[in-house]
């Protein structure tokens, strides 16, 4: 799915369940994906793959809107 986050918005969300990985990669502006304490910058073109099962947050810290794609990926989710 293609999403928009716009000029200095941010997102928190909550850990997701064992097994659930995520795939994000950003078409357009700035990133930041911040996984538990980790933080990671992205930029037009990068990509990232990472277990939801914490709780994590994307912010555009760019000038401008930020355009993603997000894949939320449960078919190996532990019961």
């Amino acid at each position: 799915m293609l999403f928009l986050i716009n000029k200095k918005a941010s997102g928190i969300f909550p850990k997701h369940k064992k097994g659930v990985k995520e795939y994000i990669s950003v078409a357009k502006g700035k990133l930041r994906v911040k996984l538990g304490n980790e933080t990671y910058d992205l930029e037009e073109g990068d990509s990232m793959y990472y277990e939801a099962d914490i709780e994590h947050s994307f912010t555009n810290i760019g000038d401008e809107d930020c355009h993603y794609y997000l894949v939320i990926d449960s078919n190996n989710v532990y019961l």
